[in-house]
Formats: C-alpha cells, structure tokens, sequence
C-alpha cells in the first residue's frame, strides 16, 4: 500500500469516549483495580476538552438527582 489512510480524529470522539467511560461505570463493566487507570484517562480527556471549549464544567447539581416527595424538613 503506497498511500497511507489518514485517520481522523474529533471532539465529538472525544466527548463520546467520556460518555461510553461513564455508562460503563455506571453498570459495573470494570473490576476495582482498573479504576485509577479509567480514571486517569478520563481526568485527562475531560481536562482537555474543557480547555478546548468542547464541554463545560457543569456549576450545580441537576434538580432530578433528589428524590421526588421526599424533604429533608
């Protein structure tokens, strides 16, 4: 093969590579010694696309976190 192909990264890639992370650790796809690896390559990811302006730094927790009909009184 004398041309090479030229991959092509995005932002988007990036921000989907953030997304499938958290899914997977929402659902328990990896063993507890993986996490400080994950966790790594997530900070770095998330750090760069915060500086490029791809995502924001979320500033308060969403409203539907807390449970419904419930109050702290």
């Amino acid at each position: 093969m004398s041309e090479e192909t030229q991959v092509q990264l995005q932002l988007a890639d990036l921000v989907l590579a953030l997304e499938i992370i958290q899914v997977a650790s929402s659902r328990g796809a990896f063993k507890a010694d993986e996490y400080t690896a994950i966790g790594g390559c997530y900070d770095r990811i998330r750090a760069f696309l915060l500086t490029s302006g791809a995502v924001k730094e979320a500033t308060e927790e969403p409203a539907q976190e807390e449970p419904q009909g419930e109050s702290n009184d």
